[in-house]
């Protein structure tokens, strides 16, 4: 059954008719423009990965990196992975994260890019783990799926 409500079938259709990230939906059915918004990575948008394991976080980290810490931001990043899991949605995570190693370094790099994924464009529009399902994709294009 569709998910979608009335306003998000619109954005819908406005998405499929003016193709803002050109994946091509012109000319296709309702399977394959489903195929095409559902796919993760088609339109190269990322996402927030939402709760990650503080071992995720620590396999992000460069070793001589964090032995060069000073006390007061080694306790920090301590007390991010002490909590198991983090939020890298919330933005005082993600600051405090990056704030934990120099700008350059690539334990800094790693974290901030760690916390996204790859999305597909119907996450990208409707949130984390939408789906577009050809029903709803008929509703907005006017084709019967």
């Amino acid at each position: 059954m569709a998910n979608l409500t009335p306003a998000q079938i619109t954005a819908l259709g406005t998405e499929i008719t003016n193709d803002p990230k050109v994946l091509g939906y012109a000319g296709k059915t309702v399977a394959q423009r489903c195929a095409l918004i559902n796919a993760v990575g088609g339109s190269g948008e990322k996402i927030n990965q939402g709760i990650v394991s503080a071992q995720f976080i620590m396999s992000q980290i460069v070793e001589t990196e964090m032995a060069a810490l000073t006390s007061t931001k080694l306790q920090e990043l301590l007390v991010y992975v002490s909590a198991g899991m983090l939020d890298s949605g919330n933005t005082n995570v993600r600051t405090g994260l990056g704030n934990i190693f120099g700008v350059g370094t690539t334990s800094r790099t790693n974290l901030l890019a760690a916390v996204d994924r790859s999305a597909s464009r119907a996450e990208i529009l409707f949130g984390s783990g939408a789906f577009v399902d050809t029903y709803e994709m008929g509703r907005a294009t006017g084709v019967p799926s």
